[in-house]
């Protein structure tokens, strides 16, 4: 996973957190304007505001397109990713923001985030690039971990099997290969994998927390607000 998405960071980071934009194109401004709006949508959707004085944890933030409007929001956010390449950059991209810590995560857990630490958990287009559920799910439940009781986290999940399995076509392969478009779109790491809203659930309650809402079960795009209500259940 960390050797794949330092290669796609490389390639062209921007498209690859965001492959709305155009891949020979990349529009830098839409991108960063593109982490304040779909926080904000994600946000008004499950009905979510983040206190100014929390702390923010964000799984995946990749160079900091999300990070941004996070740090706005709370008092500190610390930005996790597999990618060194990634963190490399969000650093040199993001100066300005003095409330974030870059921290560099070990692609199957929140090993490095300490217990009950968090107020807000914020994973938005990460989780389902993951080709093992295990992990998936594992990941929600150190959501738990690293909560205080009465935070919550706000996690994006693809429910939709058969988005990840979907067969490249040839003349996109083609594309690829003379650099004229995305590269790595049949590796797992970029396929990655679905689970279903029940299992999150669990996953969830094993780490203390319930599902509070849920929006666009079945869809590549769900996202859940997991509360945390009590000490994370032992394994």
């Amino acid at each position: 996973m960390r050797s794949f998405w330092n290669a796609r960071a490389r390639e062209n980071a921007l498209y690859f957190i965001n492959n709305s934009l155009d891949y020979r194109g990349t529009d830098r401004e839409a991108f960063w304007r593109s982490g304040e709006t779909e926080l904000e949508t994600i946000l008004a959707a499950l009905d979510s505001t983040i206190a100014a004085t929390a702390t923010v944890l964000e799984v995946g933030c990749g160079i900091g397109r999300m990070t941004r409007a996070l740090a706005e929001r709370g008092a500190t956010v610390i930005g996790l990713d597999i990618s060194t390449e990634m963190l490399r950059m969000a650093a040199e991209q993001n100066p300005q923001l003095d409330n974030v810590e870059w921290l560099l995560g070990d692609g199957s857990s929140l090993a490095a985030v300490e217990d009950e630490t968090i107020d807000v958990v914020f994973s938005h287009v990460v989780l389902q690039h993951i080709p093992d559920p295990v992990i998936v799910l594992a990941y929600i439940t150190e959501m738990g971990r690293v909560l205080r009781t009465g935070g919550w986290a706000l996690v994006g999940v693809s429910t939709d099997p058969a988005v990840h399995d979907r067969s490249i076509r040839l003349r996109d392969r083609a594309r690829a290969v003379l650099r004229r478009g995305p590269s790595g779109q049949d590796d797992p790491a970029w396929r990655g994998c679905a689970v279903s809203i029940e299992a999150v659930e669990e996953a969830a309650r094993r780490g203390g927390m319930v599902v509070a809402r849920s929006i666009g079960e079945g869809s590549q795009f769900c996202f859940a607000r997991c509360e945390k209500t009590v000490t994370m259940v032992s394994a």
